[in-house]
């Protein structure tokens, strides 16, 4: 399993008395001819591509319901003939990584569609006779494009609302194509139809606790072992939580090879190494164990260069050497993570899955459990959790609350790249807030279109699984009083009882403390003498404030002024 790394140019305006195409893009000989190719593409591994019919260009990876990658693509003719038709059975026939350019004979013009995940991000730049669609936003400059821009406006929507995935980048002109979706590629305004949302999947007839914990097990191992069989040898990035813990299990059940590698902090209140080491003795594995050195963290180059956002961690470019210079030891070609496992199991600190109890069944003895099970998992009392109860009763879930902190530049509500919260029945808001937990995941998941191999990759955020994980009702998953409880039920037989236990795990908060204690005055020129405040994005003096915080304390503005780093230097690296 490689990245993916493809550009596709497409006419901007469809031209009716032309002679009509064959329907099919032409392959490029290289990325600097691109642009004298008319509705053409280049990709780096050509196996990642293939023609469908006379319409349909194909891109990615897929597999069929039983996991086997590379299944013949075969529609009908009738559906061949029809670009909505044709997208929407590949959404429901196939899973995996991929997006497909289907031209429409009768209307003479491209669509585009994309696949429901965000496994594979698919970003669209408008030019005056082309439009160009793009895996990597260099590749844009590669065909020809200006160097791209930051969108100022933009930047600071995202800053507002860092969690929130949204259709427009920071970078000017340049939209993410939404998963799910088949998107007009001609035409004053781009028109979209969605194929696929979270809501109508969350409606499914529930399942018992044994069904759905059989059933996520068998999904889970279909989905990992699928995307393992897909590359040569997996290291799996081990947290010694429960979600990584559970792409081990099921790599394992498998019977698919894979290794361990975990990174510490140099301080105890990071290091996993011990669980880590106990889940790779359970599985009979290799496991490397590396420790974050905070010295080598330079704030000044952005872990989230060449991306159209900054929703990286100053830590994370330490963190990547670590995981490639273990998996060049181990022979690993790609690196699993549990990335959007909390997200996927429905880890909820909230009130709202009594509700959909409630509403389910009535007043009875399995709304009073759930209760109790929320109080226990929010060690709330039973006296605030009614509160909790009656306000979201009366008011529902609050919307997406913006952070607001040390910033001047105020922007509205921000609609997201996927509205899958519009269809979400709000008489059962713990539906409605797991689809905002995996909203949320959209950012952080690593999908096929890493930099360079060894691939990071977040297996559990699958098709396949998503659609699982939503029909699930979302009190199963707090059953007990335990969080992710359905998913520590679907693996009790494959995983060790002390990691079965676990409720939380330790995480590289010290590493960014020590971060901040090192760089406090780097921070300070960076971001009072940088293009943020030139911009007016940030507030000036609330940073000034903000900078006088103890490092020792737990005090969350060091994460929110490392990520006003962050963003600071991707900015100047757009320069």
């Amino acid at each position: 399993m490689t990245p993916l790394r493809c550009l596709v140019s497409l006419p901007a305006h469809s031209d009716p008395s032309a002679p009509c195409p064959s329907g099919l893009l032409k392959a490029a000989p290289s990325i600097d001819v691109i642009q004298s190719c008319e509705a053409s593409f280049w990709i780096a591994n050509p196996t990642h591509s293939k023609f469908v019919g006379a319409s349909c260009t194909f891109f990615g990876t897929i597999f069929d319901d039983e996991g086997r990658r590379a299944p013949d693509i075969r529609p009908s003719e009738a559906i061949c003939g029809h670009p909505a038709r044709l997208a929407d059975w590949l959404c429901k026939t196939f899973w995996g990584a991929w997006f497909a350019v289907i031209f429409d004979h009768s209307e003479r013009r491209y669509n585009v569609c994309r696949e429901p995940t965000a496994h594979l991000p698919l970003y669209r730049l408008e030019l005056s006779n082309q439009v160009l669609l793009a895996t990597h936003v260099e590749l844009f400059e590669a065909a020809g494009a200006p160097p791209p821009q930051v969108s100022w406006p933009d930047l600071a929507a995202h800053l507002t609302y860092p969690e929130l995935r949204r259709t427009h980048t920071c970078l000017s002109g340049v939209r993410e194509i939404a998963p799910g979706t088949l998107e007009r590629t001609s035409g004053s305004e781009p028109h979209q139809q969605r194929l696929w949302s979270a809501g109508p999947h969350g409606s499914r007839p529930s399942a018992t606790r044994e069904q759905a914990a059989d059933a996520l097990r068998k999904t889970t191992i279909t989905c990992v072992a699928g995307w393992a069989r897909a590359t040569d040898r997996v290291a799996v990035s081990a947290s010694g939580g429960l979600d990584s813990s559970i792409v081990c299990a099921a790599l394992a059940a498998a019977s698919e090879p894979f290794d361990c590698v975990t990174v510490s902090t140099p301080d105890a209140s990071g290091d996993e190494s011990a669980y880590v080491g106990l889940l790779a003795q359970h599985f009979g594995v290799r496991m490397i164990h590396r420790t974050f050195n905070p010295a080598a963290i330079d704030l000044t180059w952005s872990a989230s260069a060449g991306l159209p956002r900054p929703t990286r961690k100053a830590f994370m470019v330490e963190l990547q050497r670590h995981l490639r210079e273990a998996a060049d030891q181990l022979g690993a070609t790609a690196i699993f993570d549990g990335n959007g496992g909390d997200n996927l199991f429905c880890f909820l600190h909230s009130a709202a899955p009594i509700i959909d109890r409630l509403q389910s069944e009535g007043f009875g003895r399995g709304i009073f459990q759930t209760f109790l099970d929320m109080c226990r998992i929010t060690d709330c009392d039973v006296g605030t959790m009614a509160q909790a109860v009656l306000s979201i009763m009366r008011h529902g879930t609050r919307e997406w609350q913006p952070d607001n902190r040390l910033l001047a530049w105020q922007v509205g509500r921000q609609e997201p790249l996927t509205p899958w919260l519009g269809d979400a029945d709000p008489r059962v808001p713990g539906k409605a807030k797991h689809i905002e937990l995996l909203l949320r995941a959209q950012n952080f998941t690593h999908g096929l279109s890493g930099s360079a191999p060894p691939l990071a990759f977040s297996p559990l955020l699958s098709q396949p699984l998503l659609e699982l994980c939503l029909a699930v009702p979302s009190w199963l998953w707090c059953s007990g009083g335990v969080n992710r409880s359905l998913a520590r039920e679907a693996f009790r037989d494959n995983l060790p009882v002390t990691i079965l236990a676990r409720r939380s795990k330790a995480g590289p908060e010290s590493v960014l403390r020590a971060v901040f204690r090192r760089n406090r005055e780097l921070i300070r020129e960076m971001l009072l003498g940088g293009v943020l405040a030139d911009r007016g994005i940030i507030d000036i003096k609330a940073v000034e404030l903000a900078l006088q915080v103890d490092e020792q304390a737990d005090d969350p503005i060091i994460n929110r002024l490392l990520d006003l780093a962050e963003a600071e230097a991707w900015a100047r690296s757009w320069g």
